[in-house]
């Protein structure tokens, strides 16, 4: 039988896993181990693929991650609430994660709640291997020591301030 009371922090679990694992497969890719073909192409270019592209990337680690997760959920834990609310927390946090992934390359000023320093943008703009993996936020770089702040980052922009919805939706490069 299907309660609602663990949807809620389903939803705060399935954010909270996104965020940890765009931040462990970013990093991944700079030592290899994922994708650093595609990611290398993506450092030298430094542009993001548009939001909608980026969703589709972000949007297939969650649904990876609720395959695993919502049978253990259904048979051992809720009944399905809990894998309910985190199948919704990480589609919420693959939206989320593919607007900050293009805003960060568009405008950074955009991502407020990272005032200090965007962590992405300036992973790209200070060619950072090594630094600054996150990109929706900057919670598991600071954790697992990888965080470099670089107070000078406003002066690496060049374009007029963007609003939130004028970032580059869909990929127009030719």
């Amino acid at each position: 039988m299907l309660t609602y009371g663990p949807i809620v922090p389903g939803l705060v679990l399935g954010f909270v896993l996104g965020t940890f694992g765009e931040y462990w497969i970013h990093r991944a890719m700079h030592r290899g181990l994922v994708l650093a073909r595609r990611h290398g192409d993506h450092h030298r270019e430094g542009v993001g693929q548009g939001a909608i592209k980026e969703f589709r990337d972000y949007a297939g680690g969650s649904v990876a991650t609720a395959v695993i997760f919502a049978p253990i959920d259904y048979f051992y834990l809720s009944g399905g609430a809990l894998a309910a609310g985190l199948v919704v927390g990480l589609f919420i946090h693959a939206v989320f994660a593919a607007w900050c992934h293009q805003a960060q390359h568009d405008d950074p000023r955009l991502l407020r709640w990272q005032s200090e320093t965007p962590v992405h943008f300036v992973h790209h703009r200070r060619s950072q291997a090594r630094h600054n993996f996150g990109i929706s936020v900057d919670w598991w770089d600071r954790l697992f020591g990888t965080y470099k702040a670089d107070p000078n980052w406003r002066t690496l922009i060049n374009a007029p301030p963007r609003a939130w919805w004028q970032i580059d939706w869909a990929d127009t490069r030719t």
